[in-house]
């Protein structure tokens, strides 16, 4: 039988580390609307890193996780990511706890981009028999369900698509890139914006061979990682360096987005991408590749996808999406406002918490 105190609208985010990751972001999100609606909020993480993360302030605690913490939590315990889920493992020997955890990618495909093999392997075989103890496994997209769900027949999958808090209105541009996107504008091209991490994952580099063939379109990208590089290095090999701007890490992406004409996404894996969300929310249309959940992204209405191997359809794709969306897109906005904001987005997560706590809790 449950303890008691498992019923009280406790809500704790178990997180590999306070930094600003796509993981990392659902969860702040999620906590923030879980706090706005009278959840008692903590935020624990496992990891530290340089400059974290400042706007934890709806929470009623944020600290480092304690094992004290496996026989002290109680009420909704989610995790996000591979450790925290594996913690979770321990924490459901604890009857005073629900768990439940978000998947936020492929497991087998994505830790094999990063990691060995073998690595890969073992986790996995960790990740499995942890969240098969898990009260709630929720998937971000149907594509993700079908592919848990073939590969673990016996774990229940839910599926909630993420929200994505707005921005607050303003203009974080720094005056080189705000002189770069008049340059760009006076030379009557289409700024295409990319936020993410610069990795081989994310197939960034293969967006400036596209840009070669499209004198009228300048790429404008935000985030850091290993392919900085290489982007810089085939920039200055193609002669298109004046239409590339590196923008680094930057705060606030959706204001750099906002700019632009076009979200342009390549990668060869993802979960369902926030800055899709934080795009639609300032009314700009995403180009993504051809994988299976950009093709349910485009579906729900946020934009196009174009073969992403090949290449060979990506200007007519890019026209096409000109032609139908006008950023700032009014109807864009409403699809995010309805859907995937965090009044939208967080109902869908209430009501599976509370189907876990008593009548009289919930």
């Amino acid at each position: 039988m449950r303890d008691p105190a498992a019923t009280s609208k406790a809500y704790t985010a178990l997180i590999p580390a306070l930094d600003r990751t796509g993981p990392v972001n659902v969860a702040v999100d999620l906590a923030r609307a879980a706090a706005q609606r009278g959840w008692k909020v903590k935020v624990l993480h496992l990891s530290t890193v340089p400059n974290p993360r400042d706007d934890l302030d709806f929470a009623s605690e944020v600290r480092p996780w304690r094992w004290s913490d496996l026989w002290q939590l109680h009420g909704v315990v989610h995790t996000h990511c591979l450790r925290p889920d594996l913690v979770g493992g321990l924490l459901s020997w604890n009857q005073r706890c629900t768990l439940v955890t978000t998947l936020h990618n492929f497991f087998l495909i994505d830790v094999g981009f990063d990691h060995p093999r073998a690595y890969a392997f073992a986790a996995w075989l960790l990740w499995r028999r942890a969240i098969a103890r898990y009260a709630h496994v929720v998937c971000i997209s149907e594509a993700m369900r079908r592919y848990y769900r073939r590969l673990l027949p016996g774990v229940r999958f839910e599926m909630v698509r993420n929200f994505r808090q707005a921005a607050a209105p303003g203009d974080s541009l720094a005056p080189a890139v705000n002189h770069w996107l008049n340059e760009q504008r006076r030379a009557n091209r289409t700024v295409l914006a990319y936020a993410g991490s610069l990795s081989a994952r994310k197939n960034v580099v293969s967006l400036l061979d596209r840009l070669a063939s499209r004198d009228d379109c300048a790429l404008l990208v935000c985030g850091t990682g290993t392919a900085a590089m290489e982007l810089e290095a085939r920039a200055l090999q193609l002669s298109i360096h004046d239409r590339l701007l590196l923008c680094g890490q930057v705060a606030v992406p959706s204001h750099h987005i906002g700019r632009a004409d076009v979200l342009v996404l390549p990668s060869l894996a993802e979960g369902f991408p926030l800055v899709v969300l934080e795009a639609a929310s300032v009314g700009v249309p995403s180009l993504l590749s051809n994988i299976a959940v950009h093709r349910e992204i485009a579906a729900l209405g946020f934009g196009m996808t174009f073969d992403h191997l090949r290449g060979v359809d990506f200007s007519e794709r890019l026209d096409a999406l000109l032609i139908k969306f006008k950023a700032p897109d009014a109807e864009l906005q409403q699809l995010w406002l309805q859907q995937f904001s965090p009044d939208a987005g967080f109902a869908r997560y209430q009501s599976l918490f509370e189907s876990s706590l008593p009548a009289a809790i919930a």
